[in-house]
């Protein structure tokens, strides 16, 4: 009888040790699965926010060349790769200097970002 108890427990620590190794696989597999997740859209973000800044730099040159820089559209909002249009940007310009607020927002595919600039 004692060697039967005996086996049993062997059983179950066996398998309680298993599920443990189990769950610390999973776990570490889905910390790397979210990594990956973030490092790919990364660069999404950095695309959008580029976006974004370009809308800014667009309508700071028209403020400071233009012969009517209260024009916001000289920069309309446009996207920057005609073929696909994923990459884009929108302006909203108010106010005059030296209470002039510039606010970009720049989007890649599905992630967006902003700029705003008050001068």
């Amino acid at each position: 009888m004692k060697k039967n108890h005996n086996k049993a427990a062997s059983l179950l620590l066996t398998i309680l040790v298993m599920t443990a190794f189990l769950s610390i696989a999973l776990a570490v597999s889905r910390l790397s699965f979210n990594e990956l997740r973030l490092s790919r859209d990364r660069s999404k973000s950095v695309i959008a926010y580029y976006a974004a800044e370009s809308g800014v730099e667009c309508q700071m040159y028209n403020d400071r060349t233009a012969e009517d820089p209260e024009n916001p559209d000289i920069c309309p909002n446009i996207c920057l790769d005609p073929p696909t249009n994923s990459v884009c940007y929108q302006l909203n310009v108010s106010g005059t200097t030296p209470n002039r607020s510039i606010k970009s927002t720049g989007s890649y595919q599905d992630t967006i970002r902003a700029i705003e600039l008050t001068y």
